[in-house]
């Protein structure tokens, strides 16, 4: 049994939590939002999680293997070192951060560690990456001087991003890192 603590519960952290708790190799054993209000909420779906008082009090819970960082990304590398100042499993929200000094210097913490750590992105791993790695290094596709991609989306944010207002702005990557990235 994993026992998970999630740090963000707007779409990704509630959708997750949703997730492992339909998982019998986990229970989420406490969350802490800024929004008391989305913690409460996922308390009266699933009464058996703890509401941590702050993000400090989640990642310091002995009842807590793994911590989920599931806020806007411009925090994350604040909340990760705290997950690991605290000793803790880590699984952080897509991007690492908006700062590249900042992540790079997350990056060698954790690699000189002994704790397990990694950003969910899944899509990194979708065949159709391989098949596009290997069409360009083979040489297929010819000699790549440029690509162009054009995106749409009828509506932006989407319906289920609309209370992420941070997804409108450049500063933590908008359109382009929510949904080029993928």
């Amino acid at each position: 049994m994993h026992r998970i603590g999630i740090i963000g519960l707007g779409a990704m952290g509630s959708l997750m939590a949703r997730q492992f708790m339909q998982d019998d190799r986990f229970q989420v054993a406490a969350v802490w939002d800024v929004s008391a209000e989305r913690c409460v909420r996922l308390q009266q779906e699933f009464p058996t999680i703890a509401l941590a008082a702050d993000a400090q009090a989640l990642a310091a819970r002995d009842d807590v293997d793994l911590v989920y960082v599931a806020t806007p990304p411009a925090s994350h590398v604040d909340y990760c070192h705290m997950v690991l100042d605290h000793g803790r499993q880590l699984l952080c929200e897509k991007p690492l951060s908006t700062d590249i000094v900042a992540a790079r210097s997350l990056v060698q913490r954790v690699e000189a560690g002994a704790v397990r750590c990694a950003v969910n992105f899944l899509f990194g791993l979708s065949p159709m990456v391989a098949v596009i790695q290997n069409a360009v290094h083979s040489g297929a596709v010819g000699d790549v001087a440029s690509v162009v991609v054009r995106m749409h989306f009828p509506k932006w944010p989407r319906e289920w991003q609309e209370a992420a207002g941070w997804l409108n702005g450049r500063a933590q990557g908008g359109f382009v890192r929510e949904v080029f990235s993928h």
